[in-house]
Order: C-alpha cells, then sequence, then structure tokens
C-alpha cells in the first residue's frame, strides 16, 4: 500500500467515529420535534403549515447535528492510533502545525465537502430503492401501493450508506484529491 494512501479500515472508523454520534444526537432531536409539532397540531389546526414547519425544522436539525459532530471530531485522535483527523487543505498549507490550529473556514469548509455529497447520495440511495421496492414486491406477489406507505423506512436507512460512501469519497483517494486527513501526532499536541 502507497505511503499516502489512508487503510480502509481507518476510513471506515472515521465514519463510525462521526456517524453513531450524528445519528444518536439527531434522532433525540427529531424525537424531541416531533412531539412538539405533535403537540401544537393537536391545538392549531393547520396541517399543511405543520407539514413544512416539520420538513424545515428537520432540515435545520439535520445540517446542525451533522456540523456539531463534524466539529467535534476534527483534530481528535483517532482511538489510540496516534491519528489525528484534519481537513485535508490544513496538511497541504501547513504540514507541521498542530491539529489545534486548524482555521474555523477549512473545518466548515469540510463539513460543506461532507454535507452536500451526503445530502445528493441519501436522496438518490433513498429515490432509487424507494422506487424499486414496490416493483420487487410485485414480483414477490404483493400490491405495489400497498407497500409505499413503508417506503418512507428505506429513506431513513439510506442515511448510513449514505454517509459512509461520502467518507470513502472524502478520504480514500489520492493525497491531492482527499478532503479529509489522518496526520500523526503526538499526544500533547491534540486539543482534547
Amino acid at each position: 500500500m502507497p505511503e499516502n494512501k489512508i487503510a480502509f479500515k481507518n476510513v471506515v472508523k472515521v465514519w463510525w467515529k462521526f456517524f453513531w454520534r450524528y445519528a444518536v444526537l439527531l434522532t433525540t432531536m427529531l424525537i424531541a420535534n416531533g412531539l412538539i409539532i405533535n403537540r401544537l397540531s393537536k391545538t392549531y389546526d393547520y396541517p399543511t403549515f405543520f407539514f413544512l414547519l416539520s420538513i424545515s425544522v428537520n432540515l435545520g436539525l439535520n445540517l446542525l447535528v451533522s456540523f456539531l459532530i463534524f466539529n467535534s471530531i476534527l483534530g481528535k485522535p483517532l482511538g489510540k492510533s496516534g491519528l489525528v483527523i484534519v481537513p485535508a487543505a490544513v496538511k497541504r498549507c501547513n504540514p507541521g502545525a498542530p491539529p489545534a490550529k486548524m482555521n474555523p473556514f477549512r473545518i466548515t469548509l469540510a463539513w460543506w465537502n461532507y454535507f452536500w455529497r451526503f445530502a445528493l447520495f441519501a436522496f438518490a440511495i433513498a429515490f432509487t430503492l424507494g422506487a424499486l421496492f414496490p416493483i420487487i414486491g410485485e414480483h414477490f406477489g404483493y400490491a405495489p401501493y400497498s407497500l409505499l406507505k413503508y417506503s418512507k423506512y428505506i429513506g431513513n436507512i439510506s442515511v448510513v450508506p449514505a454517509s459512509l460512501l461520502v467518507f470513502i469519497l472524502l478520504m480514500w483517494r489520492s493525497e491531492k484529491r482527499r478532503k479529509l486527513d489522518l496526520i500523526p501526532v503526538r499526544a500533547e499536541e491534540v486539543n482534547l
């Protein structure tokens, strides 16, 4: 394996470090949001407004949670390996600087590189699998329209492969095209 290539197991470790935190926090916040909006919708009779409010708040929560979690893993060690996750631009611009000296703009740009790809992949996977689900169900003898109500679960599950694919895309490539990188550091350089 070339020295500048990140091992696939490290990509999966970085993804898992991000994803489990993201999934737990986002699920908790979405449940709380659903309870609040459900309570309000019983008090006030504006179903279209609450539907649009729910979608808007869910998108905002997704943006916020992914940014907070992404921000929390950058500059932190990856287990006991002595490797630290940084935006690749930080490594290219100043290879000797410790991870604590990361520019907030670079962190935001690294998160944005993640998020727009994640949204695109999640939509593509959910749309494709959601469209195929009734067709496959019909093949097995189920009425296709009765299976459409289960397509929302496919949308929820699609975030797992979408997120992993994005981390593979951001890290497991040539050094010049990489958006996230792992750098070896000493323990005293890490800002915990």
